[in-house]
């Protein structure tokens, strides 16, 4: 499990977060909580198709050309699956966000969020369950009570 808090690079990253955090209801939490989720579900989806395309393609040019080995297959498909998972991430985050950007508009409080998030498609997953834990705890904050720079910064050594 990863402590998001350690995602944030700077201190200023951190309470702009933790403002914004601070004045989110637990109806745009659930928004929020609602986006990760389906950005996290499509891009598992997507990437596991494609991987699993990526595979059988890769077996099937190494069965129709006998100069190619099996090895090569499985090669290739690692090497097609780690691209397609490299771009599929960020085309489906930015696809995701421009769904909410017509939704809500860019002044919104929801949008606002996203932009100072950090990693927010690459850590769709945890997003999701911080959005939804903080609407059940509202002790559960990023830069809340007894969260300080300093342990942010020993917790990443």
């Amino acid at each position: 499990m990863v402590d998001i808090v350690t995602l944030f690079d700077k201190q200023d990253d951190v309470s702009k977060f933790a403002e914004i955090d601070r004045r989110l209801t637990p109806d745009e939490r659930m928004k929020l909580h609602t986006f990760f989720e389906g950005t996290y579900k499509t891009t598992t989806i997507a990437k596991s198709f494609m991987g699993l395309s990526a595979g059988l393609t890769m077996a099937w040019i190494a069965k129709r050309k006998r100069k190619v080995s099996p090895l090569y297959a499985m090669v290739g498909g690692v090497g097609i699956s780690a691209f397609v998972f490299s771009y599929m991430t960020p085309t489906i985050y930015q696809r995701k966000l421009r769904e909410l950007e017509n939704q809500y508009g860019k002044d919104s409080k929801i949008y606002k969020m996203i932009e100072v998030t950090p990693h927010p498609a690459d850590y769709a997953y945890y997003w999701k369950n911080y959005f939804q834990d903080s609407i059940i705890d509202k002790n559960i904050r990023v830069g809340g009570v007894g969260v300080t720079w300093e342990a942010i910064r020993e917790s990443k050594n």
